[in-house]
Formats: structure tokens, sequence, C-alpha cells
């Protein structure tokens, strides 16, 4: 009887102590083709600037291998993920590395 009493008290706390939230671990990973994506809307002199440094970064062959190794490391889920920090109007800090779910990890910073 006791026992019965305990888990169901057991039962109702976690119950509460949940409130509704789902399991994280059955929400879906959701699939990234690529980290950067330009909105067609806004369309200005910055956005074409970082556009312009985005595809002379995927050149760089230091960047290619980091996107293989992400790609190959995420089961072909993400790739290369890139922070940009405009420090003056002509100078930016880009920060390029792997943006996984907990934590940005940068490999290289390029100036």
């Amino acid at each position: 009887m006791i026992q019965k009493l305990i888990s169901i008290l057991t039962y109702l706390l976690v119950a509460i102590a949940c409130n509704g939230q789902s399991n994280p671990k059955t929400n879906k990973v959701q699939k990234k083709s690529s980290s950067y994506i330009a909105n067609p809307n806004r369309i200005t002199s910055d956005s074409i600037t970082e556009e312009k440094i985005y595809d002379s970064l995927f050149k760089l062959p230091e960047v290619q291998t980091l996107q293989r190794r992400i790609d190959s490391m995420t089961s072909h889920r993400h790739g290369v993920s890139f922070m940009l920090d405009n420090i003056l109007d002509s100078i930016y800090v880009i920060n390029t590395g792997y943006n996984g779910e907990l934590r940005f990890e940068n490999d290289f910073t390029f100036y």
C-alpha cells in the first residue's frame, strides 16, 4: 500500500515538474544546407558586401577543408558557419567554424 502511494506521488511530482514540456530527445533535428541564407527582401549595400565576403571565404582552401570535415562529422547535416562582426565601417572580423546546438566552435578568424 505504501509502495503504491509512493509511486503515485512520484509520478505526480514528475508530471508537475515537466509542466507539459516536450522531451528534447524526441525533437527532430533540422537539416541545414548552409549557415548563410540571404534574405531577398533585404538587399542593402551591407548585404552585398557580406555576400562578397562569404563568397571569397568559401573559395579559401582552409574553409573548403573545414567544410568537408564538418559535413563528414555531422553526417551531411551541417556546414561551415560564419559570425560576422563589423568593428568599423570597413573592418570586419569573421569567425569561421561549426555552429552546434550548444555553442559556436571557432576554427579560423579572418580580419
